[in-house]
């Protein structure tokens, strides 16, 4: 559950950023699979095995089928249990149910997924949505019934980190004039 006071809803730009950063991980990892698929694909070839062409063209099935699932998979399962994609977590924002401000249900998740992409075959127009709406909510946000918050002012507050360096600074102290004294006693 959120405190309102904590949060702010993430507008365009910040989404988008993280959109360019998910985007970009998502390549890196979406580049191991020809690697991966070539050598299911070179192998039977290479060792002589009967019926090779049978096995190519599975392995080139497995292959179409992962490079279409794995961006699916992978954001539904970050969604679901970070509450956020790296992208997100990396400006400080997070998925959270419209109602209630809690986590996002699994099926929430998966309706969010299919739903960004009608929002993203429309143009775009279901994303810059975003950047109008007061709550600031995609298509993809509204359908599914979930808003993304950020944390107001993520930054460092200096003067709080510098009085909580002196307090621990005292603590440590306090505790190592009580060691001694034990010592004495001793």
């Amino acid at each position: 559950m959120m405190k309102k006071s904590e949060f702010e809803y993430a507008g365009f730009w910040w989404r988008f950023a993280a959109f360019l950063i998910d985007a970009t991980l998502l390549a890196i990892l979406m580049r191991l699979y020809p690697i991966i698929g070539g050598m299911f694909v070179a192998f039977p070839f290479l060792i002589g095995v009967p019926g090779s062409a049978a096995t190519a063209g599975i392995a080139v099935f497995i292959y179409l089928f992962m490079w279409l699932l794995t961006p699916a998979i992978v954001t539904i399962l970050f969604w679901k249990f970070c509450q956020a994609t790296p992208g997100k977590m990396l400006i400080s924002a997070q998925i959270v149910d419209a109602d209630s401000g809690g986590k996002p249900t699994t099926g929430q998740c998966i309706g969010r997924w299919f739903a960004w992409i009608l929002s993203a075959l429309v143009l775009c127009l279901g994303l810059f949505w975003i950047g109008f709406d007061k709550r600031k909510q995609g298509w993809h946000d509204i359908l599914a019934g979930t808003v993304v918050v950020r944390t107001k002012n993520p930054r460092v507050n200096f003067n709080t980190a510098k009085k909580a360096r002196k307090t621990s600074t005292k603590k440590r102290t306090t505790k190592k004039r009580t060691a001694k004294k034990v010592a004495r006693r001793a």
